[in-house]
This record gives C-alpha cells, sequence and structure tokens, in this order.
C-alpha cells in the first residue's frame, strides 16, 4: 500500500487549502484516503495507471483538487493530479461551459474519474474508512 507519512498527509491538505483559497470541507484523514485508496498516489490523468493492489511511491507532486466546481470541495469531488495539471483542469472548469466541455472532449477520462468518485462517495458513505 501506498505509505503516506504525517507529513505527506498535511503537505497534501495544506496543498488544497492553499489551491481553494480557503479551508477545504475535508479533513486531513479523508485527504489521506483520498490519496492512498481512491487515486492509489497516482495523477487521474496517469497513462498507465498503476494496479490496484497497492502502490509505494511519493506524492511530492501531486496535487487534490476540485473535480466539478459546481459540487463544491467535498470529499467525493476531489481528483489528484500533477500540479501542472490541477492548474489547467482548474483554469478549464473556471470558464463558463468549461465542465460541459471537458465531458464532450474527453468522454473516457471523464468516466473513469466519476467512477473513482462513485467509489468515494460509496466508500465514505458506509464508513469503509
Amino acid at each position: 500500500m501506498l505509505h503516506l507519512p504525517g507529513k505527506s498527509v498535511e503537505t497534501q491538505y495544506n496543498r488544497l487549502e492553499a489551491r481553494l483559497g480557503k479551508e477545504p470541507g475535508v479533513d486531513v484523514a479523508e485527504v489521506e484516503v483520498l490519496v492512498r485508496e481512491i487515486w492509489r498516489g497516482e495523477s487521474a490523468r496517469a497513462i498507465e495507471p498503476r494496479p490496484l493492489v497497492g502502490v509505494s511511491k511519493s506524492v511530492g507532486n501531486l496535487h487534490l483538487t476540485v473535480w466539478d466546481p459546481a459540487l463544491g470541495d467535498v470529499v467525493d469531488n476531489l481528483i489528484l493530479l500533477t500540479e501542472e495539471e490541477a492548474d489547467a483542469h482548474d483554469e478549464c472548469v473556471a470558464r463558463p461551459g468549461g465542465f460541459d466541455a471537458l465531458r464532450r472532449d474527453e468522454p473516457d477520462f471523464v468516466d473513469m474519474v466519476e467512477r473513482r468518485l462513485a467509489r468515494a462517495r460509496r466508500d465514505f458513505k458506509f464508513g469503509y474508512f
């Protein structure tokens, strides 16, 4: 499994807070689960994501960001990307119609992300973590 030392989890939380410009709607424990279990320590845009049996790598270059701005910074609406990918995503979805354009232009990517977010929704709802 991906091991996230306390400092790495705090760093991810602090990066999310800085990106949002406010305290996130998730706590540090939820951030750890998102990075470790939902995104497996990989950018959602990774060309060849690692198998779902676990990972062991640094997440120092990764950032959580809001997937769909209409839904806010809730636990089942955060995506893990590299800093550059997160910046591009935030810029894209901030434009009027940006999220709809993403859905239209990258349906396979959107489908994969939304499957992972559905897992987060289910896992957190039923208290698996």
